[in-house]
């Protein structure tokens, strides 16, 4: 069952990490092995919502009809042309971003890309964020960013020849928690093109803030 769900989240183009929110829909949503199954294949970050993990969640037998029924409501007022006119390609068919937009700037650890516009964000878009820059000159690189996800496994502690008995039994408990160890992941975005860059000077800065 966690290939199938791996492939799933594979073949829509998406990490684990991607994915803040999970909804169990169905009878065998009630399965609470399931959806512990499901938990343990997303992060803790990942809200998995089902009845064997939440009591405030919906009947997942009852989504379905209950999303129907909300989307019925929604259009019932509407006449026959006024909902063509909302579904036709021209309103429904919306340009998205393909990557995310972020920034970079001097003096940061790595030159950390700090997203801006989140991939698949409908345009036209506007989004304001704060950044703390460093003092003195400063230049800001406007940029597209793809993300892609690092994968950092646990060091193995190397084998000493010259051990005694007491300690090959440490050995074994050490080695017994080295393959408890899980790789951590984590998500990082890679440059791709650059929009725009910007300089900043100290003395443009200060005279800003007066």
């Amino acid at each position: 069952m966690e290939r199938e769900q791996k492939k799933l989240v594979k073949k829509a183009d998406l990490d684990v990490l991607d994915i803040d929110e999970v909804i169990l829909s169905g009878g065998t949503s009630h399965v609470p092995k399931i959806a512990e199954n499901i938990q343990a294949l997303f992060p803790e970050t990942t809200n998995v919502l089902a009845p064997a993990t939440s009591t405030s969640s919906l009947n997942p037998s009852e989504l379905s009809a209950r999303g129907a029924a909300i989307q019925a409501s929604m259009v019932q007022g509407f006449d026959k042309e006024d909902i063509e006119q909302s579904t036709h390609e021209m309103v429904t068919v919306t340009p998205h971003t393909q990557y995310a937009i972020g920034v970079q700037i001097t003096g940061q650890p790595n030159d950390a890309f700090t997203v801006i516009v989140p991939a698949a964000t409908a345009v036209p878009a506007r989004k304001t964020k704060t950044i703390d820059a460093p003092a003195g000159d400063v230049l800001l690189v406007v940029s597209e960013g793809e993300s892609d996800i690092k994968v950092t496994k646990p060091e193995l502690k190397a084998k000493t020849n010259g051990a005694t008995v007491e300690d090959a039994g440490d050995s074994d408990e050490d080695d017994e928690e080295d393959d408890e160890d899980e790789e951590t992941r984590e998500k990082v975005y890679q440059v791709k093109n650059k929009l725009a860059e910007f300089q900043f000077s100290e003395k443009d800065r200060t005279s800003s803030k007066t």
